[in-house]
């Protein structure tokens, strides 16, 4: 991918789904840096210390499956969580409104 970016085929270079130490092991023998990062990162599972250390490094991090992953079947619906109670309390909107717009 680098060279893509060298010849300017490519304006960023994007990592989908790696843990912390597959992107230490990217960083430590890369030129380019990753521009962004694809995580899954939803109501059930924020993974603030993955996300922290991700913007600290100075990659953007994008959220995949922000509603919760499909294919994992959790009794408790984003409307009755308390991740999404909280959100929607403190912007000062209904669960379902901030579930329209995410």
């Amino acid at each position: 991918m680098e060279t893509q970016f060298y010849a300017g085929r490519t304006r960023f270079i994007g990592l989908c789904h790696f843990n912390m130490d597959q992107v230490s092991r990217i960083l430590e023998g890369c030129n380019v840096k990753p521009h962004f990062i694809q995580l899954d990162v939803n109501a059930y599972s924020m993974r603030h210390s993955e996300r922290y250390s991700l913007v600290k490094l100075g990659i953007n991090v994008i959220a995949t499956y922000s509603l919760g992953n499909p294919d994992l079947q959790i009794d408790v619906s984003p409307q009755d969580s308390v991740p999404g109670n909280t959100v929607s309390l403190s912007v000062g909107r209904d669960v379902r409104q901030m579930l329209q717009t995410s």
